[in-house]
């Protein structure tokens, strides 16, 4: 199940347009594995509420591509995913950037141009961990 780049555009507009909205709450209280995973790698600094931003448009997009919230998924499975990412990465590129373009050029965005000013090792950080989630969620639900 691939997530569409104009499927993408209309969750992200969704999300800063409605950042306010209990669709925030309601994703962490879905997602809480997403919570606890980026807890776990990045602190609560800046680069946490970057990830869990982008995390929430990620989540959204595989929503509105499946029509139904994707299913919730346990930080173990994050962390799965993260090292496959890594390996995947070490001996080329990873598998999701084939099956999953717009999430893979929306994560980029993300690392090199975050909201936020962040620190060189953040933005890596920040590319590996939003990859691990996008490499989880399509998992689930493929």
């Amino acid at each position: 199940m691939q997530v569409e780049e104009r499927v993408l555009t209309e969750a992200l507009h969704r999300v800063d347009a409605e950042p306010g909205t209990g669709d925030a709450a309601w994703f962490a209280a879905r997602q809480p594995g997403v919570i606890k995973y980026l807890e776990d790698r990045l602190g609560r600094d800046d680069t946490m509420g970057v990830a869990l931003m982008a995390a929430f448009a990620i989540h959204a997009a595989f929503e509105k591509t499946l029509g139904v919230p994707p299913p919730r998924v346990p930080a173990s499975a994050f962390e799965r995913a993260e090292d496959d990412v890594g390996a995947e990465a070490r001996a080329g590129a990873p598998a999701f950037v084939a099956r999953q373009q717009a999430l893979a050029a929306y994560i980029a965005g993300v690392v090199a141009a975050p909201p936020v000013p962040l620190a060189e090792d953040s933005a890596g950080r920040l590319g590996l961990v939003l990859a691990a989630i996008v490499q989880a969620f399509d998992r689930t639900v493929s």
